[in-house]
């Protein structure tokens, strides 16, 4: 899904989710162990700057995320009190793969 203002904008934004999505198949065939529950690709970040960008959600995972991380040679960053990511970038493309700490109060772990 992609949201813009002027028809040239809108295209942009639609090939950087494409390129997102391609990045998504790399990422995933060089991880296949990553136990995905989402992907989002996008022209544009929660700022709204443009350009590609994925996420590949891990709901409660943080121990996947973690050894993702230790795979790929980067930190685990606290993006909010329960939400954690690490960085990085494929075929171009900003990836975040993130995970969440689960929440006692939520049965859903949210």
């Amino acid at each position: 899904m992609a949201t813009a203002t002027t028809p040239a904008d809108l295209i942009r934004a639609a090939i950087d989710t494409l390129a997102a999505a391609r990045a998504a198949e790399t990422l995933l065939a060089e991880h296949p162990e990553l136990p995905v529950a989402r992907l989002h690709a996008s022209g544009t970040d929660d700022d709204d700057r443009v350009g590609p960008l994925l996420e590949v959600q891990l709901d409660t995972n943080l121990d996947a995320l973690a050894e993702y991380a230790k795979a790929i040679g980067v930190e685990v960053e606290e993006f909010t009190e329960t939400e954690f990511r690490a960085v990085t970038t494929v075929r171009g493309v900003t990836v975040w793969v993130t995970a969440w700490e689960p929440l006692d109060s939520d049965p859903n772990g949210f």
